[in-house]
């Protein structure tokens, strides 16, 4: 009989990488065509990220080599192009420059550059961008003048710009916070509304909501009696969108007791009195922590409705708002994760969807009755393969709480008859990044790929993940590296007692903060896993607060409940100390691999490197992976098939009863 790591994949290293290009941000062209514009990341140029035109049956590529498109706005960016009817906006990766391209011409005309360049500091980098009659509105970040000691000199700022299209430095219209998000202009362009925030607060802890009239003047616009809308302390605001009856409607939670202020809300206020009234009441969450600008979860559908998407923890769900009684109703589509939704506001849509087994589809369709009517969709065309559905679980925690999780089982039916039936399958547990993110059902090749080779996944939810809720998020802070590794662990231990895998046999993976979630449980517990796998993980907290971007300069200190710059100096009494994972490193009993990017700027390179010298000293079986071409998040796509190669072949080598070690191919 087989063991599940005889088992063989259909699904290649290749095959997860480059087996087609990727699809994000569609946006349905407003000239009656029904044609669609979207980004895609093509793979046989290196990932390069390109404006696509889908004219009927044609794909038209808008930006030609060298441009890539890429906002670099706080470091994690979104959304890098705008459109405005027939001309397209777009901020250039190389020199963060935006540039206007036209839709009409199908890419004939080469992008023109409608932004100052700079070969020094500062420059500037875009996001959010607004046409008001000839000139833009952005929000602008301007990059430090120096990485000198002085935090005046080396701390990039944010403001609200006028750009004008001509080789001119942007003109600043509103400063003075340390960040801004989700800028938007009424239809009639005689109103504007924006998000702010300031340190130690993330976006999705406290945030003002801001408004203001637009002044139009000769050669641009001004803002007058900007105001901060009043609302309850600890208010989180995000998704904003003018109706085209001049209400502006958000998503909001609260940290307050009562549930109804536990998740991200719909609000809507009135444009002459600027009084605040509640739209939704739902367990649902139409909004998401700030991390990247641009993805849209309310829309505006037709003259009387708005499209919203709401969350749970399983999937997603898309509501109906009438603009005129401002009723909530679900719309009736098939489970799915939905992301980057948009509409021409004419009674057409548009989004990428997320199958529980089936690869991304972007879907342009229409709404009757609130029943979803396919039309048209996008999507790689790849032969079916056998998918491990995932099982959302809850499980208990030591301390009366409650956590969660996606469980994937092993899948291959070529390999499952012939499979010991008393044996049970190694396990990876994957911990998402954030660490407010959150794990999703939907189809991922990536755990298809483990799975068909006959280990069981667990992707956790643990407490201080988004998508259950403000409270629930809220959990971690004061407790990061205690209470999400003790979630961690109890799921696992949850599946064990279930008989559904096997507990001699367990791994970990885990990116950014993940990848300290990875080197927490390690240490914390050594012996429960036998191997980990560390992607740009943090070991150091330490160092990680003294390096990082200006962006999550307090979130540590929230994280950890600790001041880093007040933080006790006796080791006893300091949680950096603590809980960072490199000081624990000796007591260290499983096998680890570190993957890190040596451009890197959240993560860097110095806190990997403090790792390995840790495991070169002690003598534990380790490996180091450094990608020269590679920031947070890799790219390319040779180096993911060449890291995820070695971290197979790391696992089946730890694995395996007879320890023999196999090499990569």
């Amino acid at each position: 009989m087989l063991d599940f790591l005889d088992w063989e994949s259909p699904i290649s290293l290749e095959k997860v990488f480059s087996s087609g290009d990727s699809f994000s941000y569609p946006h349905i062209v407003q000239d009656g065509s029904g044609d669609l514009l979207y980004l895609s990341s093509i793979k046989q140029q290196k990932s390069r990220l390109a404006l696509m035109l889908l004219a009927g049956d044609e794909h038209h590529c808008l930006t030609p080599q060298p441009f890539s498109l890429r906002t670099r706005v706080n470091e994690y960016g979104g959304k890098p192009f705008w459109v405005f009817g027939a001309d397209v906006l777009f901020c250039n990766d190389s020199d963060q420059c935006l540039y206007k391209v036209s839709v009409s011409d199908k890419g004939a005309t080469p992008p023109q550059r409608v932004t100052i360049k700079s070969s020094t500091r500062p420059r500037y980098m875009y996001t959010d961008v607004n046409r008001v009659g000839a000139v833009y509105l952005a929000i602008v970040e301007q990059e430090a003048e120096s990485d000198e000691a002085d935090e005046e000199l080396s701390q990039n700022t944010m403001f609200l710009a006028c750009i004008d299209g001509s080789d001119k430095a942007p003109v600043p219209l509103q400063v003075g916070a340390d960040f801004y998000s989700n800028l938007v202009v009424s239809h009639d362009q005689q109103r504007i509304a924006w998000v702010q925030w300031n340190h130690p607060n993330m976006p999705w802890d406290e945030t003002e909501l801001w408004v203001a009239n637009l002044a139009h003047d000769a050669g641009g616009v001004r803002l007058v009696d900007a105001q901060r809308v009043e609302l309850a302390p600890t208010a989180c605001v995000c998704q904003l969108l003018f109706a085209s009856d001049g209400r502006l409607f958000f998503s909001a939670d609260f940290a307050l007791d009562t549930w109804r202020n536990n998740f991200w809300n719909i609000y809507a206020l009135e444009p002459r009195s600027n009084q605040v009234s509640r739209v939704s009441q739902e367990a649902f969450e139409f909004g998401y922590p700030h991390w990247q600008y641009g993805d849209q979860r309310i829309v505006q559908f037709d003259a009387d409705t708005l499209i919203a998407v709401g969350s749970t923890p399983e999937s997603d769900v898309l509501f109906s708002i009438g603009l005129r009684d401002l009723s909530v109703k679900p719309v009736a589509w098939e489970a799915a994760t939905i992301q980057y939704l948009a509409s021409d506001g004419q009674g057409k849509m548009t989004a990428l969807q997320l199958g529980q087994a089936s690869s991304p589809q972007v879907v342009t369709f229409e709404i009757q009755n609130r029943e979803v009517i396919r039309q048209s969709y996008v999507s790689n065309s790849e032969p079916e393969i056998e998918c491990s559905i995932p099982e959302h679980l809850s499980f208990k925690t030591r301390d009366g709480g409650v956590a969660y999780g996606f469980y994937y089982a092993p899948c291959n039916s070529e390999y499952a008859a012939k499979t010991n039936s008393i044996a049970k399958p190694p396990l990876i547990v994957m911990v998402h990044g954030g660490p407010t993110a959150r794990a999703y059902g939907h189809f991922d090749i990536q755990k298809q790929f483990w799975t068909s080779r006959g280990f069981a996944v667990f992707d956790v939810n643990h407490r201080g993940s988004s998508g259950y809720g403000r409270n629930f998020r809220d959990a971690l802070y004061g407790h990061w590296g205690d209470l999400d590794i003790s979630d961690i662990i109890d799921g696992v231990n949850m599946l064990v007692a279930q008989n559904k895998v096997d507990g001699k046999r367990l791994c970990i993976r885990g990116k950014s903060a993940g990848g300290y979630a990875v080197l927490r449980a390690l240490t914390e517990y050594p012996g429960f896993f036998k191997a980990g796998a560390c992607y740009y993980g943090i070991g150091n907290l330490e160092t990680l607060a003294a390096q990082t971007h200006k962006f999550e300069k307090y979130y540590t200190d929230r994280l950890v409940g600790e001041a880093y710059a007040t933080r006790p100096k006796t080791v006893s009494e300091s949680r950096y100390y603590q809980r960072s994972p490199i000081h624990q490193l000796p007591s260290l009993e499983s096998a680890m691999i570190v993957f890190q990017g040596s451009l890197d700027k959240i993560v860097p390179p110095t806190v990997a490197q403090e790792i390995i010298n840790v495991l070169d000293r002690v003598g534990l079986w380790h490996e180091y992976v450094e990608y020269a071409d590679e920031a947070h998040g890799f790219r390319q796509v040779a180096n993911n098939i060449d890291a995820l190669g070695r971290e197979l072949m790391f696992y089946q080598n730890v694995l395996r009863e007879s320890g023999a070690r196999r090499e990569i191919q």
